[in-house]
């Protein structure tokens, strides 16, 4: 993330440092987990487990249909995520 468009607000860098750190701090198998924030001059990097298959945009945009039964199981393990973070 360049810091030129996060730092244009110092509210920016406090949320970034802010969802890193209670990321950081969670495990859940449905949940990213993040393992350190690095900065140069010009970039901050988000440091996080290897999770195979990409983003979920991504694969639902290159999928012609699926089915109901498809679209539940993605929601349903969304909102154990959810679940888990608001506990």
């Amino acid at each position: 993330m360049q810091k030129k468009q996060i730092e244009k607000h110092r509210i920016y860098v406090e949320l970034l440092q802010n969802e890193l750190s209670i990321l950081g701090e969670k495990s859940h198998p449905n949940i990213i987990r993040i393992v350190d924030l690095m900065e140069d001059k010009e970039n901050y990097y988000v440091v996080s487990e290897l999770v195979k298959g990409g983003e979920l945009f991504k694969r639902l945009s290159k999928v012609k249909s699926f089915t109901e039964i498809h679209a539940a199981d993605i929601i349903h393990q969304i909102m154990l995520g959810l679940n888990y973070m608001h506990l």
